[in-house]
């Protein structure tokens, strides 16, 4: 919220602002997605080569659908989190802060 009246408040447009917010969110989905991703491939690669002695094939095209959906819900929820800050103008947000 800070740095969105920050940046509207150094003459930053609301279509930039929300670039930022997308951008960040965007990352933040992408990297939680891929740590989970890998650290379940991992787990299943450790279970299926010492537990059950099998060889361990990952499902590549769930995974990617998993990443889309991950990356989709942070998005979503980072925008509607997000909707303060475009709404209001530098000056409420500063009195409030």
């Amino acid at each position: 919220m800070r740095e969105g009246v920050l940046l509207k408040t150094l003459g930053a447009t609301r279509r930039q602002v929300r670039t930022i917010l997308v951008a960040e969110y965007a990352a933040l989905g992408v990297l939680g997605a891929l740590t989970g991703l890998l650290l379940s491939f991992g787990g299943a690669w450790a279970l299926a080569h010492y537990a059950l002695e099998v060889t361990y094939v990952p499902a590549l095209l769930p995974a990617l659908a998993i990443l889309a959906g991950m990356l989709a819900l942070v998005l979503s929820i980072g925008v509607l989190a997000g909707r303060e800050v475009y709404s209001g103008t530098p000056m409420d947000a500063l009195r409030e802060g």
